[in-house]
């Protein structure tokens, strides 16, 4: 299928380029399955902190407004329109 983000785009390279499911296996011991509220996906949260990064978003709660609005980066966290950004 086709995307629906412009193949010279930044986000569009670093998607076809980089594996973000390792996140998972990297952090998986610092969670409790105890303990706390469920976490979000570590994909989806190192996806954020690249954007954060890229685009120089100094703040979360400006990350997580950026992700829900701007539809590149919902997109390049895999996260649907329908679905809630993470906070």
């Amino acid at each position: 299928a086709k995307s629906p983000v412009d193949d010279t785009h930044l986000l569009h390279k670093i998607n076809k380029h980089v594996d973000f499911s390792l996140a998972a296996s990297l952090v998986i011991s610092c969670y409790s399955k105890d303990h706390g509220r469920p976490c979000v996906d570590p994909e989806i949260f190192f996806r954020m902190l690249l954007i954060s990064y890229l685009y120089n978003i100094s703040s979360d709660r400006r990350l997580c407004q950026e992700v829900r609005y701007n539809l590149c980066y919902r997109w390049f966290c895999k996260i649907g329109l329908k679905d809630k950004v993470p906070d």
